[in-house]
């Protein structure tokens, strides 16, 4: 698979991207020249795969935020990490406006809002089936760890 070499620089609101480059030798050349010895800063070269992400047709993105109990809410995926498909716990309060919580949460590229809360449920049941739901500080994330069923995407 074919690489793209983007030189970054600054963080939070001031994150840009100074350019895209074909080799590593070439962007590590920018980062070079740009080096500040500001931490905050300092340039970097960061790494992608080209046409990682493939998308059926018809298909969007869908983020499931889901309670052990089955319970889910559903929304777009925003392309902030939602790029490739996941699924991971997370502890959160923001979802359900509740305590905060361990929820399974999955990004997903299918034809419908119903078709991601029935790979999220799939996913809850098979791991309720095999071992307790996770509970995790504020803010942790873990890793699902059970590859998604064969065919299900």
């Amino acid at each position: 698979m074919s690489k793209i070499y983007l030189v970054t620089q600054g963080s939070y609101s001031d994150y840009r991207i100074v350019g895209a480059f074909s080799t590593e030798e070439n962007a590590s050349k920018v980062v070079e020249a740009l080096h500040t010895g500001n931490s905050w800063d300092d340039a970097d070269v960061e790494v992608y795969d080209l046409d990682s992400v493939q998308v059926k047709e018809g298909h969007r993105n869908y983020r499931v935020w889901m309670k052990e109990n089955g319970d889910s809410e559903v929304m777009r995926g925003n392309g902030v990490d939602d790029e490739q498909p996941s699924e991971y716990f997370v502890n959160s309060r923001y979802v359900f406006n509740e305590t905060p919580r361990t929820y399974l949460r999955i990004n997903r590229y299918v034809q419908s809002e119903e078709a991601a809360v029935k790979i999220a449920n799939e996913l809850r049941v098979r791991w309720l089936a095999e071992k307790p739901w996770p509970v995790l500080t504020p803010f942790q994330q873990a890793p699902y760890g059970l590859a998604l069923p064969e065919g299900k995407e």
